[in-house]
């Protein structure tokens, strides 16, 4: 039983890790593309690949947008348990339930026409707050 229990909260603190590293890197969204202004379309698209769509707003802007699909387990319950034997105390961790999360979130520039055949980003559209 004790093996199962070190595994367990191995496996519930892998869970944390990744939804706090997620949550780290996803809260920086606007700084992130708010680096970009000044910078041509090209310099997104060598950092995280091709765009999803792309069109032309009425005022001569081009919008690029990047999509992205977060998915993580939430879980629905949790219970602890202290075990009290002869020599100490443990505890005993049990996650049941849960589901998938998926997010979809689009990260969009507004970019200018710039020399021969380049896009200069000029704007950006703040993410939602799930996404940011």
């Amino acid at each position: 039983m004790t093996d199962l229990t070190g595994v367990m909260r191995s496996h519930l603190k892998g869970i944390v890790v990744v939804g706090m590293l997620s949550f780290a890197l996803s809260g920086c969204a606007s700084q992130i593309l708010k680096g970009f202004v000044g910078r041509d379309v090209g310099t997104v698209i060598a950092r995280y690949g091709p765009y999803e769509n792309a069109f032309d707003m009425p005022d001569g802007r081009r919008a690029f947008q990047w999509r992205l699909v977060e998915e993580s387990l939430v879980p629905t319950e949790t219970v602890a348990e202290d075990v009290e034997t002869h020599r100490s105390t443990r505890q005993n961790v049990r996650t049941t339930g849960g589901y998938w999360k998926e997010e979809v979130c689009f990260y969009t520039v507004y970019a200018v026409p710039s020399g021969r055949d380049g896009w200069l980003i000029v704007d950006y559209e703040k993410p939602s707050f799930d996404c940011e």
